[in-house]
């Protein structure tokens, strides 16, 4: 799978089980860059992390505490709306 964020072409990768992190994301501006995430967690940390990486890919100049902050933020919002993965059918 790829996404494009801020015009650049990411392609997202499993992070394997072993990887005790949520997800990482490669400097933006290197080639072939990737963003590993853990894609089947459901819960509001799968959440977070999702969103944690994206901004780290359009924000790569925000420091650490800042992005897991506005991640953080942003996860717990989305989740009291009602925000639930599913499977698509």
């Amino acid at each position: 799978m790829t996404h494009i964020f801020r015009r650049r072409k990411w392609t997202i990768d499993e992070l394997p089980k072993k990887i005790r992190r949520y997800g990482d994301c490669d400097d933006p501006r290197i080639n072939g860059k990737k963003i590993r995430v853990n894609i089947t967690r459901k819960d509001k940390k799968g959440l977070s992390a999702l969103i944690h990486e994206s901004l780290h890919a359009c924000f790569w100049d925000l420091e650490e505490l800042a992005v897991d902050c506005a991640a953080e933020d942003i996860a717990l919002f989305l989740w009291r709306l009602g925000w639930r993965k599913i499977k698509e059918d």
